[in-house]
């Protein structure tokens, strides 16, 4: 037997309810002695399907707003992460190998363009808009629990893209999104930036994209 609300659990009682107290009310009007018993019972059975319907109703949609909301934070959590092991289950094992091999390639090499042309630069596989330069700004004015404000970028400014072409801001918004995909950063809450989940930080974060130790290398060079 369904016991799931449903619309019909409250729908029906509804027009019963109507129904009932139409019929009790006329009955009153024009019986009388046991005829009276019958208008009682029609109201007492309006009664009793009208708090159906209320109960039904209620359960109704508090099933609704449930689904919703798991539907909604099971959209939240989706990440490339998730959605990668999820369908690694189906997969080749050679497949997964070489999918997760791919995987460890976080940056590549960009030749500029034009008066650039000799000079090369440092981007983001996952977002090719946004220069290493950029990351390492973004993550030396971030604090231990939170990144860095958006608010600290001009409006307008491309000061991190050598060509002239990517907003900072545009930059700002596809690292943000790459922290977030990898687990690392939170959603912006309000005019709060995003925070970092523990256990990362500016630190950690910058050792796993390897910005830390191209910092290193330069030094040991000059």
């Amino acid at each position: 037997m369904d016991t799931e609300p449903s619309n019909s659990r409250w729908m029906v009682p509804a027009g019963f309810f109507f129904i009932f107290m139409l019929a009790g009310y006329y009955i009153a009007q024009d019986a009388a002695g046991d005829w009276k018993c019958l208008a009682a019972l029609a109201l007492g059975l309006a009664f009793i399907c009208g708090i159906s319907a209320i109960r039904n109703h209620q359960a109704y949609f508090q099933r609704v707003q449930a689904e919703t909301f798991a539907i909604q934070r099971d959209a939240l959590t989706e990440t490339s992460e998730t959605l990668l092991f999820k369908y690694a289950r189906s997969m080749h094992p050679e497949a997964v190998r070489l999918l997760l091999l791919h995987r460890k390639k976080l940056w590549m090499i960009k030749r500029g363009k034009g008066e650039l042309a000799d000079t090369v630069d440092w981007i983001l596989e996952e977002a090719p808009i946004v220069h290493v330069e950029f990351c390492r700004f973004f993550l030396e004015n971030s604090s231990q629990s939170l990144c860095m404000a958006q608010r600290m970028l001009a409006e307008g400014s491309k000061k991190f893209d050598p060509e002239g072409l990517v907003t900072d801001r545009e930059q700002y918004a596809a690292f943000l999104s790459v922290l977030q995909r990898s687990l690392m950063a939170t959603q912006p809450w309000g005019n709060q930036p995003a925070q970092w989940i523990p256990a990362w930080d500016p630190k950690s974060v910058a050792r796993a994209f390897g910005i830390q130790e191209e910092e290193k290398e330069e030094k040991e060079t000059a």
